[in-house]
């Protein structure tokens, strides 16, 4: 059976090629904006994964980005194992919008189904809204 390790999402993942070492810059978790839409240049999501011998060297891997219910994207991921009993994948969007504030969730899933999900908060910054000239409408 395949597992979760772990996941994360930060601006930027790098994987050393000689020591095979993770680094996660500018891990995302939460995000105060002044005003939306909201543009990540570099927005990248890592996922390992373990299996048991015997079970799919190449599964079927998703990412679904939704933002307050809404599907942003959906993406394939090549997960390979190559015989190994432990992988890692590694998606790298560019440009991703946040339109609003509100509840983005990163879903990992395998054969359609969740595997893992994490949540980030993005909310306007208190204050950030000024408007001059202007009076609310009842």
């Amino acid at each position: 059976m395949i597992k979760t390790v772990y996941v994360i999402c930060a601006e930027k993942i790098i994987c050393d090629d000689v020591s095979k070492s993770i680094t996660a810059v500018d891990i995302t978790d939460g995000f105060d904006a002044e005003k939306y839409p909201l543009l990540f240049q570099r927005f990248e999501c890592l996922w390992t994964m373990s299996r048991s011998e015997g079970d799919e060297q190449r599964p079927d891997a998703k990412l679904k980005i939704v933002l307050n219910g809404k599907d942003l994207h959906t993406l394939k991921i090549l997960a390979d194992f190559q015989d190994k009993l432990r992988a890692r994948a590694i998606v790298r969007l560019r440009q991703l919008v946040i339109p609003e504030p509100g509840i983005l969730e990163v879903k990992f899933l395998l054969s359609e189904e969740i595997q893992a999900s994490i949540e980030i908060e993005f909310r306007q910054r208190p204050g950030s809204l000024e408007v001059k000239g202007a009076e609310p409408i009842p």
